[in-house]
């Protein structure tokens, strides 16, 4: 008779792989975790609804006229119209049977499972920051990519595509976002405390496939959390980079660069960044080599060496694909 593993919780299997020859915690190799620079560029700050946050922007400006003496001037206003952002929240629960513990001799097994739920969630929002579109599905917010995917829209100006034509399934993009709390932030629901929160549960009754109850140690995990694009004219995309296309010395991405780069309102109004995955990161360190490639500069940032274009960082976010759908 086959016996088929738990898959949602842990079993003895997976504690004797988490130890070293000696019998001691092992020090795991986390192949899946994820560099979220974006996550943790951005501004963040408490939303001002308790679901997410609304922004009030004006759309219009009143009209003035020029006027001789003795002559009126007709009344005018602005035009204001306000959009809410929402925040979704991520969650995931952990149960490690109480035995399995004992078995281990302390606390180490139950970290290693707490760890892997943080690589987890770090992933899912990481992702979620570009991908994520609560037009499709309500639980989750809505990421940059769902906000600037087409030309024809009110904000397509703000995207460059670097190939016009392009095909296949190896697209990917590099953006520019100028974060503050007044351009584009991350942000909280109104009245909890920010960032991903873990909640010991202590011994609780779970119960086995079969609906009989033992003891495990539980932890939960939570993150609520949203992206506002308050002023959309603080974000720009290179998309339709088409990987199969680039090549380490000609200079093609460049020029769409500068273009992305001007598309910004101002680069004063906040921190500037510039995020790709590691695929075209390796791209533009080579054509930081090449003296054409000028705007390109390892610079020393933070105490670390980076690349930076126009004096702003370049960085890794594997949150960003390299199989994204074509820009029209």
């Amino acid at each position: 008779m086959t016996v088929a593993l738990d898959t949602t919780r842990a079993t003895l299997l997976d504690l004797m792989k988490s130890k070293d020859p000696n019998g001691q915690a092992a020090k795991l190799v986390e192949m899946l975790s994820a560099r979220s620079e974006l996550l943790k560029f951005l501004a963040f700050r408490e939303g001002n609804l308790t679901t997410g946050h609304r922004v009030s922007s004006r759309t219009a400006l009143p009209s003035v006229t020029w006027r001789r003496l003795n002559e009126g001037v007709p009344a005018s206003k602005s035009v204001r119209t306000q959009f809410d952002e929402v925040c979704g929240t991520v969650s995931g629960r952990s149960e490690v049977d109480v035995k399995l513990v004992e078995l281990e001799g302390g606390a180490a097994f139950r970290q290693q499972e707490d760890e892997g739920f943080l690589q987890a969630m770090n992933k899912e929002v990481s992702q979620g920051m570009f991908y994520h579109d609560a037009r499709v599905d309500p639980k989750k917010f809505t990421g940059l990519a769902s906000r600037f995917d087409a030309t024809a829209d009110p904000q397509g100006g703000q995207i460059v595509k670097h190939t016009a034509a392009a095909s296949g399934s190896d697209q990917t993009s590099i953006w520019f976002v100028v974060t503050s709390t007044d351009t584009v932030f991350g942000f909280y629901p109104k009245g909890t405390p920010g960032g991903l929160k873990m909640t010991d549960m202590g011994k609780q009754n779970v119960n086995d496939a079969a609906g009989n109850p033992y003891l495990a140690w539980q932890t939960w995990w939570d993150w609520s959390i949203g992206l506002c694009v308050r002023d959309w004219r603080y974000v720009a995309r290179v998309g339709n980079i088409d990987l199969s296309a680039i090549s380490k010395t000609a200079d093609d991405l460049i020029p769409a660069m500068i273009d992305a780069w001007h598309r910004l309102e101002d680069t004063v109004s906040g921190r500037v960044g510039i995020f790709a995955n590691r695929n075209v990161s390796a791209y533009l360190h080579h054509q930081a080599r090449n003296k054409v490639a000028s705007q390109l500069v390892l610079a020393d940032v933070e105490g670390k060496p980076k690349l930076t274009f126009m004096g702003a960082p370049i960085l890794i976010d594997d949150g960003i694909l390299n199989t994204e759908d074509v820009i029209t």
